[in-house]
């Protein structure tokens, strides 16, 4: 259940209201400033065409209060009865960063948004023989560069750990082979940091330079490309394995913490979370 607390009512001078698309262009326009991501800008930009498939084009912020947020939250339920309570947070929070940005501004009447508890579950990862599948290395003389480039990204993503949003942004000249480092230059925490090769991912990634060649230095690998890629190479293991679908940074960070992970190309992950 939702708590939505009325906390006071915004008196709004004639002349002065705004509608939803005025304040939210200002809103993302704010957000940009503060170096928020494409990734969260979209993210906000589609919960904020969710909310006004629900309440309707050209209305203004004054015409949101408390009410109509508690009927937006069972339009959710009605029009995706499946969803779990952790799926229910994500629209919520969106909305709410947004919603909470117009009450700054006085342009809505203030209330307080309280997101649902949700009940953990544990997630499904891959076996320690499922994993040693996974990292077996395709026969050169046989394979095609389809093969070889995802054997190199399901191996890579299973030691590092690395988010997908992470690795697009490599760039070839940050792998150092020679000293045995990677430079990371983009992570969800906005931290660069160097990345330690271990020695049995440094093998694998020999193949890097020949695998990109006609990339030129300094050209990072293509977001949308990347994720394609990844989407391919999850199904196919998956495929092979007869397994749903289960991102390989889900079992990089179950060997951590089970203190597995120390087979060769497997290592301590660099799972980039904020500190606590």
């Amino acid at each position: 259940m939702v708590d939505v607390v009325r906390k006071k009512t915004v008196v709004i001078q004639p002349g002065t209201e705004k509608t939803l698309a005025e304040a939210f262009d200002q809103f993302i326009q704010t957000r940009r400033v503060l170096n928020a991501s494409e990734e969260t800008i979209k993210y906000y930009r589609r919960e904020f065409r969710y909310f006004l498939a629900f309440f309707g084009e050209g209305r203004r912020c004054a015409e949101v209060n408390s009410g109509t947020f508690i009927d937006y939250l069972e339009y959710i339920r009605e029009e995706k009865p499946g969803l779990s309570q952790k799926t229910v947070q994500t629209y919520i929070k969106g909305l709410r960063a947004i919603f909470y940005y117009f009450m700054q501004n006085e342009w809505m009447e203030e209330f307080k948004i309280t997101l649902p508890r949700a009940e953990e579950t544990i997630k499904e990862v891959y076996t320690d023989y499922e994993v040693q599948q996974l990292i077996k290395k395709p026969d050169p003389k046989t394979c095609n560069f389809s093969e070889l480039r995802n054997w190199t990204m399901v191996c890579y993503f299973l030691s590092t750990g690395n988010r997908l949003s992470t690795v697009a942004n490599i760039h070839i000249g940050d792998v150092d082979l020679q000293a045995g480092e990677i430079f990371i230059r983009k992570t969800k925490q906005k931290k660069q940091y160097i990345l330690p090769i271990s020695s049995g991912l440094k093998p694998v990634l020999h193949g890097l330079p020949q695998l990109l060649h006609h990339m030129k230095d300094g050209v990072r690998l293509a977001r949308a490309n990347t994720a394609h890629k990844a989407q391919v190479l999850a199904k196919n293991i998956n495929v092979k394995l007869q397994r749903g679908p289960i991102p390989p940074r889900q079992t990089a960070q179950n060997r951590l913490f089970r203190g597995a992970g120390r087979d060769g190309i497997m290592q301590p992950p660099a799972l980039e979370h904020a500190a606590r």
